[in-house]
């Protein structure tokens, strides 16, 4: 009995502050059947896809986005996620074509080309950034994975910029694989891309792959938040309890717009049989 009430009383207090939990600021599912606009699910920062980009079944969750570089193929969102002041983090998966034959691939990005400015997400560089076959984030400066993300498989990466402090790369789920302090990020005017990026005043689509469930938000999240969205790559779910002898002893319920909470529990978490919300 006092468990089922340190259990009942940590969900209470989970749902009286659900409320005041940080949301993502843009959620793109990529589940649309056609049509050309990338919707977003929790506001209206839509995209516009252009070249051969389009909706394909079978991503990580749902339908997603293939796109080609020989066909020009990425989602333009105008002038949107800037991102010049504070935290922000960035949540995506993606899958490459295998082989991979093409270097310095945008998975995101809100950069100029040619300079050192804004922010992007990268795949299997080859020349001045990165590393073949690993995932890298730049904002200024550069961190790069351990991991190799170019094998034909879904994988998630993650980005988290810190304003003031340590920023993380993510590949599938925590822990981080890269971090470093990094200098502070240089504002532009370019728009931000999925798939490709500025050259000059127009984007050119540079990832021949898929992308699904993107996600960025105005904060940094925590681990265990990227963590929750690896084993939930749509937000939408019930609590994850791992119940193995020696597990942390926690539950990570993922909201349906993407927020997450994590809830430590009282109770041993093998001894618990069922969770009912009410």
């Amino acid at each position: 009995m006092r468990s089922r009430f340190h259990l009942l009383w940590v969900v209470a207090a989970l749902a009286a502050s659900a409320a005041h939990a940080a949301g993502p600021i843009a959620v793109y599912h990529f589940d649309e059947a056609g049509g050309r606009q990338a919707s977003d699910s929790v506001g209206a920062a839509h995209g516009t896809l252009q070249g051969d980009a389009a909706f394909a079944p079978e991503g990580v969750s749902g339908n997603c986005l293939h796109l080609t570089r020989a066909g020009g193929g990425l989602v333009h969102f105008g002038d949107r996620f800037a991102f010049e002041q504070g935290d922000y983090s960035i949540v995506v998966w993606v899958k490459t074509a295998v082989p991979l034959t093409d270097a310095d691939t945008f998975i995101v990005s809100r950069h100029q080309a040619g300079w050192e400015n804004g922010y992007f997400l990268f795949l299997h560089t080859t020349a001045w950034y990165g590393r073949a076959e690993r995932a890298s984030f730049y904002a200024s400066d550069q961190i790069i994975s351990t991991s190799a993300v170019t094998d034909g498989r879904w994988h998630q990466v993650a980005a988290v910029y810190r304003a003031n402090g340590t920023s993380e790369l993510y590949v599938d789920g925590a822990p981080a694989q890269a971090s470093a302090k990094i200098r502070p990020m240089v504002p532009n005017k370019a728009p931000f891309v999925v798939g490709g990026v500025t050259w000059g005043d127009a984007p050119r689509g540079s990832l021949t792959g898929w992308v699904d469930e993107l996600r960025l938000y105005s904060g940094a999240l925590t681990a265990d938040e990227v963590q929750a969205l690896f084993r939930q790559p749509s937000g939408v779910g019930g609590p994850t309890v791992d119940t193995k002898p020696g597990a942390r002893q926690e539950m990570v319920i993922t909201f349906a717009d993407g927020r997450t909470q994590t809830i430590r529990l009282s109770a041993p978490a093998e001894t618990i049989a069922s969770i009912t919300f009410r």
